[in-house]
């Protein structure tokens, strides 16, 4: 990782501290956002910023700093669960969770999906190895490496993110991932889950 570190502090409630390097940025979900410096900017108002924090809305923005010094930028999970760093060094894309995702480097760029999963998910692309991820599990991470033709029954809202290669099949026909939240992933690939399904409070 040569464009930012970023460490993970607390214990039931995590937070990331992330530090940006000059003229580098990060891509983050805006509503994660505890604070920054002032040296970091956006593509955003600053009215436009805090109408989204208040109002949960789901963007993904890049956070840039322009300055010639390191800048740090907070960021804690939308409810409770745990941050989880998703190793990119073997992969070039996955899907990603839309309501999973935290943040990235710049190296990220993210897709829509042209199939039942568009609703759900976004196709991550990974342009380098140098790339690397952050997501926010509702719970504990649960790794599952699925071998060729392997099936695996799943709750769709436990699946975090999940390699390109794994096909989804819906048991009650093709317009089931909308009604039914049961699927079947078959392998090849490796699929993260989280395990907490408690609603959220209103």
């Amino acid at each position: 990782m040569k464009d930012c570190n970023f460490t993970l502090q607390g214990d039931e409630i995590q937070h990331v501290v992330v530090k940006v390097q000059p003229n580098e940025s990060i891509l983050a979900d805006i509503s994660t956002m505890v604070c920054m410096d002032e040296k970091i900017s956006l593509n955003l108002s600053y009215h436009e910023l805090f109408q989204k924090i208040i109002n949960g809305e789901l963007e993904w923005v890049h956070f840039n700093n322009l300055k010639s010094k390191e800048a740090t930028i907070i960021l804690s999970p939308r409810t409770l669960g745990r941050v989880v760093e998703v190793d990119l060094s073997t992969y070039s894309l996955i899907y990603i969770n839309k309501t999973s995702f935290m943040c990235g480097n710049s190296n990220l760029e993210f897709n829509n999906i042209q199939n039942k999963l568009s609703d759900f998910f976004s196709v991550l692309n990974i342009i380098n190895n140098d790339s690397w991820l952050l997501l926010h599990s509702k719970g504990e991470v649960i790794v599952k490496k699925l071998n060729n033709s392997e099936n695996l029954i799943v709750n769709r809202d436990c699946i975090m993110a999940m390699t390109e290669k794994i096909a989804c099949h819906c048991i009650d026909g093709d317009d089931c991932v909308k009604k039914n939240k049961i699927i079947v992933l078959i392998g090849p690939g490796t699929v993260w889950l989280q395990s907490n399904l408690l609603k959220e409070e209103e």
